[in-house]
């Protein structure tokens, strides 16, 4: 019987590639609302993308300190910073074993991705995530979904 099951929802989940420009847009919305002139957060988070100074500094060699919204370089090195993140984020999700065709809440590695953005490797690796954490994961999950869906 599990197996006619698992047929049944392989079979019937429509797969679609991770779209990366798409996840991105997603973040930057729940984060800021993707406008140019983003804020600093309350933890000192920059870029439309709120990269916290820990996690700019495991990517970039351009000073934190230096990070302004009106500035090209740093619009330019934010979107190279978060396309590693990504790939960071799914090459530890997929070693997690937490990615599956659907998790357990019925979400995908959209979600996922989006809790460990915002929760942090180490809370997600552990378990401890907080309902404000699966809450913006939710919500970049249906943004994501909406522009997915507007593309089909």
């Amino acid at each position: 019987m599990k197996t006619t099951i698992l047929l049944l929802i392989i079979f019937n989940t429509k797969i679609l590639a991770f779209n990366t420009q798409l996840f991105k847009e997603a973040i930057a919305e729940v984060e800021t609302g993707n406008v140019v002139n983003w804020s600093i957060g309350a933890s000192g988070e920059k870029t439309k993308y709120q990269f916290m100074k820990s996690t700019w500094e495991s990517y970039s060699s351009y000073p934190f300190e230096k990070i302004y919204w009106h500035d090209t370089r740093s619009a330019n090195e934010s979107e190279r910073v978060m396309d590693l993140h990504i790939k960071w984020m799914h090459k530890n999700l997929q070693k997690q074993a937490r990615m599956t065709i659907e998790s357990s809440l019925g979400l995908d590695e959209v979600f996922w991705l989006a809790l460990i953005h915002n929760a942090g490797y180490g809370r997600f690796k552990r378990g401890e995530w907080k309902d404000r954490h699966i809450d913006y994961a939710k919500r970049v999950y249906n943004i994501y979904d909406y522009k997915v869906k507007r593309f089909e």
